[in-house]
């Protein structure tokens, strides 16, 4: 199942770039102590972490207190209005907050990309685990569905790639006689010819056809 949450994370990846656009982002502080903080005086601030606020109105709360109020006020409040987001997302956050404050736009906005599809993937994790085992049913069906049901496929296609191993100048319109003698008739020569071909058993054609007898493998 994992190619079906690869392609809902390609098509997560797509229909949100951009959508965190790191040049419209607002700095209360100078770019350079923003930077100083992240190194040369990391060990005087504590990490750095992100909180998700699922409505305007918190967010705006907790803008007003971190402008007006106090870093710890603000601090508390998003604790408890916020969902802090996991340590992962934060240290990237961090990531795209250095780039940008060095200039280097263009790497800052692959990071806020590869940030928000993550925070989303999180918001969105039971909607995308239920539509993914939906999607990998839906296929696997299709799967089966398409699988010839006839009991005796499983039995030609050894008998035809034993055969051929051994008799590599086996002609396929021989070959599939015999099978049919084999089955008692129970497949048509035509069926017997689409089942080989789909499996892609046929050995190159050789310069002599030979004659040959069928090789019954155990499992057949």
């Amino acid at each position: 199942m994992n190619h079906v949450f690869q392609k809902i994370d390609n098509s997560l990846s797509v229909a949100l770039k951009g959508f965190m656009n790191v040049s419209e982002i607002e700095w209360g502080i100078e770019r350079q102590d923003f930077i100083n903080a992240c190194t040369v005086n990391k060990d005087l601030y504590e990490d750095m972490y992100v909180y998700e606020f699922t409505d305007a109105h918190h967010f705006n709360e907790f803008t007003r207190l971190l402008s007006h109020v106090s870093d710890e006020v603000a601090k508390e409040y998003a604790a408890k209005h916020g969902k802090i987001l996991s340590r992962e997302v934060s240290k990237k956050f961090e990531l795209m907050l250095m780039l940008s404050a060095i200039g280097n736009l263009e790497y800052s906005q692959m990071v806020a990309d590869e940030v928000y599809t993550c925070i989303m993937k999180h918001d969105l994790s039971e909607f995308i685990d239920g539509f993914a085992k939906k999607v990998y049913l839906r296929e696997k069906a299709k799967e089966i569905a398409r699988k010839p049901r006839n009991k005796y496929h499983e039995q030609a296609i050894k008998i035809a790639k034993a055969t051929w191993q051994a008799f590599p100048g086996a002609s396929m319109g021989k070959l599939c006689e015999k099978l049919r003698n084999h089955f008692n008739g129970g497949v048509s020569l035509d069926t017997l010819e689409r089942w080989i071909k789909a499996a892609k058993i046929r050995p190159p054609k050789p310069e002599k056809y030979t004659s040959f007898s069928l090789m019954i493998p155990p499992s057949a």
